[in-house]
């Protein structure tokens, strides 16, 4: 399998008798089985071998308490993101299903399933593995932070949750969930790329 460290929004792979094409900027060469590749850089977005990806965001809020729930969507309200809402862990994991969510703001004292169970639950899951969790709870001992870590959170806050610190750390992640998204996209094109030059 192709592994390539870097992210471009505009690129196209050539092989290596293409190379005289006109139109690149600068080229880099990793080896790709049998042959070596080059990486070429367009700025002409007409050649992208992909859609751009201009969904919006999808955060789900998961806690049982309905005036939190409602404090943190309206936090979140002046963002262009998309919001649905879980009052217990089973419906949290029923939200994953349905909605599809690219962050969960997790609370961890919540009925059915704690937001330990939840997130564990996720993280063992090939299907959600990726979906970031940002807990957000009132616990404070630091074995509870361990096990939060043990179960798969990506970060955390503590209630009384302010504003500007819940849109950064949303921000963050959601940055690199869209890398993330965008790095598997870039190696399912390069795998796809190399099987075609067999």
């Amino acid at each position: 399998m192709l592994r390539f460290p870097a992210v471009f929004s505009v690129f196209r792979f050539v092989e290596l008798e293409n190379q005289r094409e006109k139109g690149f900027r600068g080229m880099n060469p990793c080896l790709a089985g049998s042959g070596v590749l080059y990486l070429q850089f367009y700025h002409d977005n007409r050649i992208h071998p992909m859609t751009e990806d201009t969904k919006k965001s999808r955060i789900l809020i998961a806690d049982d308490n309905q005036q939190n729930r409602e404090l943190v969507e309206a936090y979140l309200s002046d963002e262009d993101y998309e919001i649905a809402m879980a009052e217990d862990g089973q419906q949290t994991m029923d939200q994953v299903r349905d909605f599809e969510p690219d962050l969960i703001l997790l609370d961890i004292m919540m009925p059915k399933k704690s937001g330990f169970e939840v997130c564990q639950q996720l993280k063992k899951n090939a299907a959600t593995q990726n979906i970031l969790v940002l807990v957000i709870t009132a616990l404070r001992d630091s074995t509870d932070i361990e096990k939060a870590v043990e179960a798969g959170a990506d970060d955390f806050l503590s209630k009384p949750v302010h504003r500007l610190e819940l849109l950064t750390r949303v921000r963050s992640l959601l940055r690199v969930r869209h890398l993330t998204h965008e790095r598997d996209r870039l190696l399912a094109y390069l795998e796809e790329m190399e099987r075609n030059m067999k």
